[in-house]
């Protein structure tokens, strides 16, 4: 297997890998039933394939759950694969997103990390802001729990 370009960041998730390549695309290879690897198709690939719509991306995470997130150059977030609990941002609360949806209110992030049922952006003020379900606070797809670290 080889990758289309140089990676710069790589993230695995429990059946598919994600890897942020030099021109800011990314590139996913492995499970796809859910769509975790963001190229509009449900079907599983040995071979890297670019997920769509995404050029500028600097950072990417993927969870063992099935799904993905990408933070953009602009500190835009976008997430694909399994939305369960709305963890892709895209507020549906089920279901699946084959291709990357925006994450409403995420405007500034500087990092984001994957959880099983949730996600977290860390924000350039220094908040952490995440959405999804879990134990500490955030319950529903239209929930996002900010919390201020300074």
């Amino acid at each position: 297997m080889s990758l289309p370009e140089q990676a710069v960041q790589i993230s695995g998730g429990a059946s598919f890998t994600c890897a942020v390549l030099s021109s800011g695309s990314i590139s996913c290879w492995g499970e796809g039933s859910n769509g975790e690897l963001g190229d509009g198709d449900s079907s599983t690939s040995v071979t890297p394939t670019q997920v769509s719509g995404i050029t500028d991306a600097t950072q990417v995470s993927a969870s063992s759950a099935g799904h993905a997130c990408a933070r953009l150059s602009n500190g835009i977030v976008k997430c694909w694969g399994t939305s369960n609990y709305g963890k892709v941002g895209d507020l549906l609360g089920s279901g699946s997103a084959p291709t990357p949806v925006e994450v409403p209110h995420i405007n500034h992030a500087v990092k984001v990390s994957t959880g099983y049922r949730q996600f977290c952006a860390l924000l350039s003020t220094g908040a952490v802001q995440c959405w999804g379900t879990s134990s500490l606070g955030v319950d529903s797809p239209e929930s996002y729990l900010t919390v201020d670290l300074q």
